[in-house]
């Protein structure tokens, strides 16, 4: 074959193209799809080349049996982009059958699970070519491909099948790249278009996790001599997989930054979209995706199409679908990101009221690169279940944080200290509070006492002792500076020789909504006020991150500045083990008057299992109004939803809010409130849509999610 392709425009495409084709076709091979939304259509190159008998043919084909796409389109005058020189369908006969390694799939919290689902092994080290065929296997049933199962929502659930993508990990060369002399580098060919800096891009398979690029691959030069990279932020977690990350918009904090999807600057995916030749039978199709003036030369790309089975489209609506696409397009192979030179960042925390600072002003690039706070909630809503009026409650106090860069000076990067995190302070204030306390004052334990008792929290203990990293080896004091990918963490890393392992995090629900960042204060009263006037405890603090807005239709962060607000609830599975251990209402007495009560921990959670069963929490100031039991979402994850979904529909009707779908949510296309509906979401969910039913046309990739969010 040459090295060239044909891409034909409707308006030029001549009637003759495919009428002397070898399968003798007399029609026109491709019809416009008007939900794809491509200006052209790709045409395969085989089924368009005349027999090279006839006279069309011989002005086509070379000698040696060598076919001329550039010749075809000379000698049908029509106009012609060199893109890829390979059959749009694969081959549906390559490689064997893949084991099948599993039986089952849950998440993290076990509350999405699929006992049935089979599990599809991924070859290790990540052959595109066994790739290719373990999808192409699976065309007809549901498949997924699952990575962490960090998720708290519906996003990863596989239907019938899935294949663990982890064992796809690595960093790939990059063949197709334009030359460094290009005029699409330079940021001077045009003042109003931002160019990605060729030497920071990078080529990873999609099941690399976090952890491992940030420790192993980043830090060291890589293939066709890159330099160190780092990523320009991160979430608070590195446990997940690249493609997990990118394919739910997971992010850090910045108002200057991004979230993950926003790094990518192309996508491999393989799909199993609409056949052009053969509407009833699957045909699997790799393809390359980059917005429209992508960072892929399409004539590299098309010469070197012999190794790669792939189809360039550079098209800003498919690229801005696809790549936040929660797994529903495809199975992402690789992902070309745009990172940036290693950095350290200078952490400062400290603690302030409630109303005396104005959040979104320090979010500000100008004034912070990194800006977050947590909002202790619990303090004012223990005043006010012990009898003051929601409206005179304490204004909470903030844990404000604020990472900036600094210069690393030739230093090595040292870990944090082993702080607790908010979640898992708090499920120790619930399992050890009796500890300490004097057993005779438990006999007649009231509500007041029990609350503070168990609440016995402060923010402060969410900050390592000043400062909050390491000191370095054969050192006296700590630092506030580190490396960016330690300092982007919440916590201590405890195994970073073990690069497939990342500290899990506390069991705990959330549910995370993206408001306009301009309204995040009257978005955090309003959770204040929810809590506030709230039958339930909520004993976590809420949690506040800003992302600059994206350009990807379906991410939360879509096209706005965003403020992410963050409300979690611990499930302390030792709680409930606790109160069912718990047989009798009555206090185990001392042996002799005067000794200490015999087993105050079981008696402590017998009056605690108490409180939450018979008194119940006023709500008003005359305590006249009972509600349920206190603990009770704590106890069930079910009542641990159904109090966050009310949250959700606050800030989603009162701020325009948008849940991350990573997180649980209730975003569904049949549902009644209107609000909640994608398509009244996102400006361009329609957009989002045509690409979703162009690349996934046979359902290959629909599960839960693609149930809940398309129509």
């Amino acid at each position: 074959m040459a090295d060239n392709a044909l891409l034909l425009d409707d308006t030029d495409r001549p009637a003759a193209v495919g009428t002397e084709t070898p399968q003798g076709d007399t029609s026109d091979p491709v019809a416009k799809r008007e939900y794809f939304p491509v200006k052209s259509d790709f045409l395969s190159v085989r089924g368009l080349a005349p027999d090279q008998n006839t006279s069309v043919g011989g002005n086509v084909w070379r000698s040696g049996g060598v076919f001329s796409v550039a010749d075809l389109a000379s000698e049908y005058d029509v106009n012609r982009d060199a893109v890829s020189v390979r059959e749009l369908r694969t081959p549906q006969s390559v490689g064997s059958a893949m084991s099948v390694d599993q039986l089952g799939w849950d998440n993290w919290l076990d509350d999405y699970e699929r006992e049935g689902a089979e599990g599809v092994e991924v070859p290790p080290g990540g052959d595109v070519s066994q790739l290719i065929s373990l999808v192409n296997q699976q065309t007809d049933g549901k498949f997924r491909g699952v990575g962490s199962g960090h998720s708290h929502s519906e996003a990863a659930v596989p239907e019938d099948l899935f294949s663990d993508i982890k064992n796809l990990e690595g960093e790939l060369p990059r063949p197709w790249l334009r030359d460094p002399g290009d005029d699409f580098w330079d940021p001077k060919k045009d003042p109003n278009r931002d160019p990605p800096t060729r030497d920071h891009l990078i080529r990873l398979r999609g099941g690399t996790i976090l952890k491992k690029l940030n420790r192993k691959i980043l830090p060291n030069p890589g293939v066709d001599g890159r330099k160190p990279l780092a990523l320009p932020n991160m979430g608070a977690w590195d446990g997940q997989t690249l493609a997990g990350a990118i394919n739910t918009s997971t992010h850090g904090s910045g108002l200057g930054l991004g979230t993950f999807a926003d790094l990518v600057r192309s996508v491999e995916i393989i799909t199993v979209p609409e056949s052009q030749y053969e509407s009833d039978e699957p045909h699997v199709r790799m393809f390359r995706v980059e917005p429209s003036d992508g960072v892929t030369d399409p004539r590299k790309f098309a010469r070197d199409a012999g190794t790669h089975d792939m189809v360039l489209v550079q098209d800003d609506d498919i690229f801005h679908s696809v790549v936040v696409g929660y797994g529903s397009m495809g199975m992402v192979y690789a992902y070309t990101l745009e990172l940036r030179e290693p950095f350290w960042l200078r952490e400062e925390n400290t603690f302030e009221t409630w109303g005396t600072f104005d959040p979104y002003q320090e979010a500000q690039p100008s004034n912070n690169r990194h800006y977050q706070f947590l909002v202790n909630i619990v303090e004012p809503q223990l005043d006010v279940f012990t009898g003051t009026a929601p409206s005179n409650a304490p204004a909470p106090l903030c844990l404000v944080r604020k990472r900036n860069e600094v210069s690393a000076r030739g230093r090595t990067p040292t870990e944090r200290f082993n702080t607790q995190n908010e979640v898992e302070k708090y499920v120790e204030a619930f399992l050890t509070p009796y500890t300490g306390f004097d057993p005779s004052k438990l006999k007649n334990l009231d509500f007041s006492v029990a609350l503070n008792r168990v609440m016995n929290f402060n923010i402060g203990d969410l900050v390592a002792p000043d400062p909050p990293f390491k000191a370095p080896p054969g050192g006296t004091r700590g630092r506030h500076e580190t490396a960016s990918y330690i300092a982007l963490r919440r916590k201590q890393d405890l195994n970073p020789n073990d690069l497939t392992k990342a500290e899990p995090p506390v069991d705990t629900i959330t549910t995370e909504i993206a408001v306009p960042a301009s309204d995040v204060v009257p978005a955090v009263d309003a959770v204040i006020d929810y809590v506030l006037n709230n039958p339930r405890l909520f004993p976590a603090p809420l949690g506040v991150r800003f992302t600059a807005g994206s350009p990807h239709f379906f991410s939360p962060e879509y096209g706005r500045e965003t403020a992410m607000l963050e409300l979690p609830i611990p499930l302390p599975d030792t709680l409930q083990q606790e109160f069912d251990d718990v047989k009798t209402h009555y206090d185990t007495p001392p042996a002799l008057p005067g000794q200490p009560y015999l087993k105050p921990k079981k008696i402590f959670f017998q009056k605690l299992k108490e409180l939450n069963q018979s008194i119940r929490v006023a709500k008003t100031e005359n305590h006249d109004n009972v509600g349920p039991g206190f603990l009770d979402h704590m106890l069930s994850i079910d009542v641990a939803k159904a109090e966050l979904e009310k949250l959700e529909d606050k800030l989603v009707r009162q701020f325009d809010g948008r849940p991350h779908m990573g997180k649980h949510n209730t975003v569904d296309t049949s549902e009644s409130r209107s609000y909640m509906q994608p398509g009244n979401m996102y400006p361009e969910y329609d957009k989002w849509l045509d690409a979703y039913r162009y690349f996934n046309h046979t359902g290959t990739f629909d599960g839960e999610f693609t149930a809940r969010k398309t129509p």
